[in-house]
C-alpha cells in the first residue's frame, strides 16, 4: 500500500481494535477503512457551532446531522493507504460502488499533497486520486496542515540555534524544568508495558486529554493501546514522564519509512 509512513502493525491494531462506535475493516482493493455516525459539526468553528446550539430546536434536530459515513483511511495513519497497483480512477470507482449505496457520505481521508514523507510516485498517485474524485463529482476539501520535525541536527543546541531568540529562551526555560521529572524510555513489547495496571493508568491520561478537548472525532480503546504497547514489531518507543512518583504524561513515537537522509519523527502525546 502507498503512503504508509507508520509501522504496518499500527493499522492492523486499528482494524482489530477500532475506536468506540466505529466499524473498521479492509476494503475491496486492500485499503483499510471505517464506518461511523459522523457529526457534520465536528469541524465547525466555535462561533458557528455556538450559534447553532442556541437555536430553540437544536437538540431535537441535531441528530439529523449525524450521518452514516464511510471513511477510506484510518485515524492512526498520517494518510489514506491506497493500492499501488490499482489506477486511481479504478480505486475511486470501486470505493463508491462498494460503499456509496450503504452510506450517506463516503470520504477518502487524508490524501497527501506533495508530502515530504512519501516517495514522488506516491505524491503523483495522490494527485491522480484527487483528479479522479473530482471527475466523479466529489468535493475536495483542504485538511489540516502537516506537522513534522526533520531530524537533521546532531544536538539540542544545534536545533535551538536555528530558532528565534524568544523561542530559544522559552524552550531553554522549559528544558531547565526537566530536573523535576523522572523520564523513562521504554520500547514497545517490554514487560512493563504489558502490565494491565500500567496500561490502565496510561489510558486514564489519554482520557484526560480527550475529555478536555472541544472537538471529538474518535475515541481509541484500552484494547488498542494494550495491543500496541505489547507489540515489539511496532518499533515504537513510549516515553513515560513522572512527577513526584506519579505519571504526569506519556508520549509514543515511531520513525517513518523515509530514507536516512530524510528521516522524520512522528509523535503523539497525552
Amino acid at each position: 500500500m502507498q503512503n504508509l509512513v507508520e509501522p504496518e502493525c499500527l493499522v492492523r491494531h486499528f482494524i482489530a481494535h477500532p475506536p468506540r462506535e466505529v466499524f473498521a475493516r479492509v476494503g475491496e482493493h486492500g485499503a483499510p477503512l471505517f464506518s461511523m455516525r459522523f457529526d457534520l459539526l465536528t469541524s465547525a468553528d466555535t462561533a458557528t457551532r455556538a450559534r447553532l446550539e442556541r437555536l430553540p430546536l437544536f437538540r431535537q434536530w441535531c441528530r439529523w446531522l449525524r450521518l452514516s459515513t464511510c471513511f477510506v483511511g484510518t485515524t492512526v495513519s498520517e494518510y489514506v493507504l491506497a493500492p499501488a497497483d490499482v489506477p486511481a480512477p479504478t480505486f475511486v470507482e470501486g470505493v463508491l460502488r462498494e460503499h456509496g449505496p450503504h452510506h450517506r457520505l463516503v470520504v477518502i481521508k487524508d490524501i497527501p499533497t506533495q508530502s515530504p514523507l512519501v516517495p514522488a510516485a506516491a505524491n503523483r498517485y495522490a494527485d491522480a486520486l484527487v483528479d479522479a474524485c473530482r471527475e466523479r463529482g466529489c468535493a475536495v476539501l483542504v485538511g489540516q496542515a502537516l506537522a513534522y520535525v526533520p531530524i537533521d541536527f546532531v544536538s539540542i543546541d544545534e536545533y535551538l540555534g536555528r530558532l528565534s531568540a524568544a523561542r530559544r529562551k522559552d524552550l531553554r526555560r522549559k528544558l531547565r524544568s526537566r530536573h523535576a521529572l523522572d523520564i523513562q524510555t521504554i520500547p514497545t513489547g517490554s514487560a512493563q508495558l504489558e502490565d494491565p495496571l500500567a496500561v490502565a493508568e496510561l489510558y486514564s491520561l489519554y482520557m484526560n486529554v480527550y475529555e478536555q478537548s472541544t472537538t471529538h472525532f474518535d475515541l481509541l480503546t484500552p484494547e488498542f493501546f494494550a495491543a500496541l504497547f505489547a507489540d515489539a514489531g511496532a518499533r515504537g518507543v513510549v516515553f513515560l514522564y513522572r512527577r513526584a512518583g506519579r505519571f504526569a504524561s506519556f508520549r509514543s513515537s515511531s520513525y517513518t519509512r523515509c530514507s536516512p537522509a530524510r528521516r522524520q519523527f512522528r509523535s503523539t502525546r497525552n
